[in-house]
């Protein structure tokens, strides 16, 4: 089995999170850990971070104001 590791650019293209919030979340269990590749680098999964983008809600347009109307 060969296993595609993903670095920080690409996890956060992929996620749409912050750094901070993504450590944050991985501390609590609610994102894919982060594997050491070598003693100074490290990865996400892909498999692992396409199934969390995977398994959040999608976000609801409707009614939310566009260009600033309705405020």
């Amino acid at each position: 089995m060969q296993y595609e590791f993903l670095r920080w650019p690409a996890v956060q293209r992929a996620t749409q999170v912050s750094r901070s919030t993504a450590w944050r979340l991985e501390r609590d269990g609610q994102f894919p850990p982060r594997r050491q590749l070598s003693p100074n680098a490290v990865g996400w999964l892909r498999s692992d971070v396409e199934a969390w983008v995977n398994s959040r809600q999608k976000a609801s347009l409707v009614g939310l104001p566009i260009d600033g109307a309705n405020k």
